[in-house]
This record gives C-alpha cells, sequence and structure tokens, in this order.
C-alpha cells in the first residue's frame, strides 16, 4: 500500500514523522552497527565464559598421583570415593592428601556415590526407607569432611 507524502504516519513531541525507505547508504550504515554490536556482544560472552577442567579421580594410587601433579590446573574434581549398598550405608572416604589440596586451591569437589549391584540398586530406588538412610549417611559425610 502506497504511503502519502503529505499524511504523517505518526507523530512525537508534535513532530510530523512520514514513512520514507531507508537509503542504501543508511542500510549500510545499520548493517556496520550490526555488526560492531554483534561482535561486541560475542566478545564479551565469550570473556565472560571460563573453560572449567574437571578431573575424574578413580581409587587408584596413580590418579591421586595424577591429581596431586597437576592440582593447579584443575577447576572441579570427580572423586570415586564412595559406594552405597543396598540399604541406604554409604561408606568410603576421602584421600587426605586430595582433600587439602581441594581445600587449599578452593577446587570444586562433586563425588560420586557408586552402587554395581542391579539388584541392589532396585532394592536402593524402590525402598523410602534405604533412600531416608543413603540421604542421612550423605548428610553425615558432609558433615565430616566439609
Amino acid at each position: 500500500m502506497p504511503v502519502d507524502s503529505d499524511v504523517p504516519l505518526y507523530s512525537v513531541a508534535g513532530m510530523d514523522h512520514r514513512a520514507t525507505a531507508p537509503s542504501t547508504k543508511h542500510c549500510r550504515e545499520l548493517s556496520q552497527s550490526m555488526k560492531l554490536l554483534l561482535l561486541v556482544l560475542f566478545a564479551t560472552t565469550s570473556a565472560l565464559a571460563q573453560t572449567k577442567t574437571l578431573f575424574y579421580m578413580t581409587d587408584h594410587p596413580d590418579s591421586v598421583r595424577d591429581f596431586i601433579e597437576h592440582q593447579a590446573k584443575i577447576d572441579i574434581i570427580v572423586p570415586t570415593w564412595y559406594s552405597v549398598d543396598p540399604t541406604g550405608l554409604v561408606y568410603g572416604e576421602p584421600d587426605p592428601t586430595v582433600m587439602r589440596a581441594v581445600k587449599q586451591r578452593h577446587i570444586s569437589l562433586f563425588p560420586i556415590v557408586a552402587i554395581f549391584d542391579k539388584t541392589g540398586v532396585h532394592t536402593l530406588l524402590t525402598s523410602d526407607r534405604a533412600q531416608m538412610a543413603m540421604i542421612g549417611s550423605l548428610i553425615s559425610h558432609a558433615g565430616v569432611y566439609l
């Protein structure tokens, strides 16, 4: 639908604004501005995003040695210190050398609680009593080591 150039499209602060097609120059300037804005946004996002280094630690002595050797490069440690039985009893304990390094360097710690018995997993997941026991045991361990 053509726009009559004598009829204001809208009025702001007493000034009439007419519909006009943007010039090619205006489009290029806008395009350059958009590119610059997008570049700044991506650069800012990239600068704020930090890569985290995760170390998955088994209970093997070589794993502990590797952690100690590379601890300055590690942001998150995921050790396999704990297991749980079908009744909800959590057992295992952290390595004291690793815990000292974790606390000293403020490394995030996300221990894994494992159960490898398929029947035991079913028992644990279908028993409210076993689940409550596991939760209580986890809270107890957290209180001791944190």
